[in-house]
């Protein structure tokens, strides 16, 4: 059995629990990994609310990214229930290296300024989701305040660093221009 981490402040967020499933403990957990068939390799992981060790026991099924499992120690509905809603955390060294410069983890993305081709600053990077059609940034837009999406391609966002995003504006208002004639 591995050695439960200790929790600090670079903790990664690799699964959330969704909800319970059955009578005996169950648990649908939603992963953010890679391969959410691998989701126990990451174990023990550390529940964010409790700051307490949570080891998968078992992986049932896996649908997509949403992952059925028997916990340790949660052995009936209610103690499931109960965790609906916590977020599994590893250690951030705990996730394996990338091999291609075009990898990144999503949460090395979060609060990374954007710039534009011209080297303006555009924005900040607050969040990153998929909502079924590919990956889309959620941005704070320096010059209005407002949050905006704005779609995470190599054609709008053509540079990733570790110190700031590139944002092509010519291709993101084409993108911009062709939604709001598809939406008429």
């Amino acid at each position: 059995m591995s050695q439960a981490p200790t929790p600090t402040t670079d903790m990664i967020c690799i699964a959330a629990i969704a909800n319970a499933h059955g009578i005996r403990g169950g648990v649908k957990i939603k992963t953010f990994n890679a391969d959410p068939a691998h989701l126990d390799q990451f174990n023990p992981m550390i529940d964010e609310a409790t700051q307490q060790p949570i080891l998968i026991r078992k992986v049932v099924t896996v649908n997509g990214d949403l992952v059925i499992a028997h916990l340790d120690g949660v052995n009936d509905r209610n103690a499931a229930e109960a965790l609906k809603g916590h977020k599994l955390m590893i250690p951030r060294d705990a996730l394996p290296d990338l091999g291609d410069e075009d990898e990144f983890y999503h949460a090395d993305l979060i609060d990374l300024p954007i710039q534009t081709t011209a080297g303006k600053a555009y924005g900040k990077v607050l969040g990153i989701y998929n909502f079924g059609a590919g990956d889309v940034l959620e941005v704070a837009i320096k010059a209005t305040g407002k949050n905006e999406f704005i779609p995470f391609t190599a054609e709008i966002i053509p540079t990733v660093e570790s110190t700031h995003l590139v944002i092509n504006l010519d291709a993101l208002k084409y993108v911009v221009a062709k939604e709001g004639l598809d939406n008429d």
